[in-house]
This record gives C-alpha cells, structure tokens and sequence, in this order.
C-alpha cells in the first residue's frame, strides 16, 4: 500500500488531502494507515485513491465477506468519523476509487467520469468548498539567485556521487539523500535574502478571478470551490 500526504493551506481551515493506493489482494493490514488517522484526527481530512475493496458494502459500511483488511477498514472508517462520497461504480460494477473526508460538508458534486487512457478505473472529480488562504505579512527567507555563484553550484554538482542516493530500495530514503545532497550545494553557492511576501495572485487567474480575490474579504463565509480528480496510478493505466 503506498500513500502521500500534503497539507493543502485553504481558507477557512488547511486541509490534509491523502492519495493512497491498495494492490489488489494486498495483504496489508492496515496498522500504519489506522495509526496515521488516528494522530491526525482533529484535522479536516480527505483521503482519496484506488483503495481496491471488492466487498464493502457503503450504504451500511459493512463487510460482505469473510475478508479480513475489508472488515478492518470498515471498522478504522467508522472509528475516524470518515464518510465515503462515491456513490457510482468506478470499475465494472465495483467502487474501488473513494472519497473520505472528515467534514463532507466541505466536499460536494462528486462525479465519476470518463476513464484515462487505457485504464480500467473511471476518474472521480469533486469540488472542495474553500480557497486559498489569505497571504500573511511575516517576512520568509528564500534564495537570492540575483547573486549566486553557479559556476561554484556546477562544480559542487558535478562531484556528487549520485549514485550514492538510490542504492535504497526505499524511495522515501532515496529522495531524501538526494534532496539533501542538493540543497548542501545551493547552501554553498547560493546566499540567502529575507522578503516580505505580497498579495501577487497566480498569472493563470482570469483577470476576474483576480478583482473578485483581491476585493474579497478573507473571513467572508462563502469561499469558492476547487476542483479535484482522482486519476489512475501509472501502474493502473500499465496493467
């Protein structure tokens, strides 16, 4: 089982959206899921993905069968206070991609679409009731590549034994070696600056998007929504 964790900053509270992925007939048991539920159960979560569970009835949250991680997961769903949005078959006749969020008031129009490419799974897009949090005034401190040294940054580059970072089978390991790696480099090379953020909104935002984000009041209670999808693993679309 492989899942990802991001905090995503939203007003009027972040959000912790979960992606995970079950192998079918994984024998898992779930422990490692169930405790990271558990020690983040004050927050507003929303876990989603190909969670592969053939026999799960949603309507009552209940097993149908004698499987043991099907019946665990009903009872760890129950205990975290988490409702399952996917109402439609995502493969064949069988919801195996779900949404479980903490708060469904957040969540709202969940639609199971059209499948990716050669997948057999159907995409699950639902819209998020919140928007970004409005930007603070605290100074962050960033790089200043107005003065950096790149021929040093080359060189450090160059001598780094990077086949050193993947002899891991783990690539949480890997990529933290190699981020580390990097970021020793650009430490190097590369001088600091402190600045104080401003209020500059994306470029991809309609110029009414932004008026209307710019002029809104950060605690107004109506935010707007935000679309998300669930698609297909890449080892979905190469089965």
């Amino acid at each position: 089982m492989e899942i990802l964790w991001v905090e995503i900053t939203l007003h009027p509270k972040p959000i912790l959206l979960g992606l995970l992925y079950r192998p079918p007939l994984s024998k898992n048991n779930l422990e490692e899921l169930q405790h990271t539920l558990y020690s983040i159960s004050s927050q507003c979560i929303i876990l989603c993905g190909d969670f592969n569970m053939l026999d799960i009835d949603w309507g009552s949250i209940s097993c149908t069968s004698s499987h043991l991680p099907s019946s665990s997961f009903c009872e760890i769903t129950k205990n975290s206070v988490l409702d399952q949005l996917v109402t439609q078959p995502t493969r064949q006749n069988n919801i195996l991609d779900l949404v479980l969020t903490t708060h469904p008031h957040l969540v709202e129009d969940v639609q199971v679409i059209e499948e990716l490419g050669d997948s057999d799974h159907q995409m699950v897009r639902f819209d998020v009731k919140a928007r970004p949090a409005p930007i603070r005034g605290n100074s962050i401190n960033i790089y200043n590549f107005k003065k950096a040294n790149f021929e040093l940054f080359s060189e450090l580059i160059s001598n780094v034994p990077w086949d050193t970072c993947f002899l891991s089978h783990l690539v949480e390991e890997s990529w933290t070696c190699f981020k580390d790696l990097l970021l020793t480099a650009a430490n190097l090379s590369i001088p600091r600056m402190m600045i104080r953020p401003s209020r500059k909104l994306p470029s991809y935002l309609s110029d009414s998007a932004k008026s209307e984000e710019l002029t809104s009041d950060p605690e107004e209670p109506n935010p707007r929504k935000t679309s998300i999808a669930i698609r297909p693993s890449a080892e979905q679309l190469n089965r």
